[in-house]
């Protein structure tokens, strides 16, 4: 049986000052109806501070219509990609892990390409606000979800901590493709809970942390595509 890759609400972004213009059109004869090329273009700021920015400047080819809408709205903020027309039903297949998603498989095949420079943000199914976001660490970091049962142990990985300089708790680590803001009462006390106890299934997090079983699993699962948990192998 297929496996819900998510409880919660998935959003998208663009790192901050990044833009999305046109870059001219694909074909020289005007006549032809064929998409403009698209740039994501800007400074890759790293708001951690550790690095100053570089540009970054990624031609899209041949956007679809799906897809120009897509990163045009991710210009705004976090945003629910499943709310763009042609997108609403593939996108729910891919959360829920069964039916056929590949519209949803072509347009995040575009954002792996775009690497560090999307945003990916966990909200709470609840309506109750942001969970964490993750921030890639380097420009060519993809973020790639893969489901997490609640009987399946994890632990941080080495050396993984909690920035004490940071104005919103962030998760880092050495060597991780990304760093965790942690939006939420709810994903700090995951957080923390395996930062203490070390290697655990979901479920013992989750109780332990008081929080739903799907926020933690949620959680973790954004935590491991960001580099920052890892499972625990049980076997020899």
């Amino acid at each position: 049986m297929a496996t819900s890759l998510l409880s919660g609400v998935p959003l998208w972004s663009l790192r901050e000052g990044l833009a999305v213009r046109d870059a001219g059109p694909a074909a020289p004869d005007p006549a032809v109806d064929v998409p403009a090329d698209l740039r994501v273009c800007g400074p890759w700021i790293d708001t951690a501070g550790s690095s100053a920015p570089v540009v970054v400047d990624v031609l899209v080819p041949r956007p679809s219509p799906v897809l120009r809408e897509a990163l045009r709205r991710m210009t705004l903020g976090p945003v629910a990609l499943h709310n763009v027309r042609g997108l609403d039903e593939a996108y729910r297949h891919w959360q829920s892990g069964r039916g056929d998603c590949g519209p949803w498989r072509r347009v995040k095949e575009a954002l792996d390409r775009l690497g560090g420079s999307v945003v990916p943000t966990l909200a709470s199914a609840q309506g109750h606000g942001l969970l964490l976001s993750l921030l890639a660490t380097a420009r060519g970091s993809a973020f790639d979800l893969v489901p997490t049962p609640p009987g399946q142990a994890v632990t941080t990985v080495a050396r993984a901590h909690l920035r004490p300089d940071a104005r919103v708790p962030e998760l880092v680590a050495p060597g991780a493709t990304h760093r965790a803001v942690l939006h939420d009462p709810a994903s700090l006390a995951v957080v923390e809970t395996a930062l203490d106890r070390g290697a655990g299934t979901v479920g013992e997090l989750a109780a332990a942390a008081r929080v739903p079983g799907e926020v933690a699993r949620d959680v973790v699962g954004y935590l491991r595509a960001g580099g920052l948990v890892t499972v625990v192998n049980s076997g020899p």
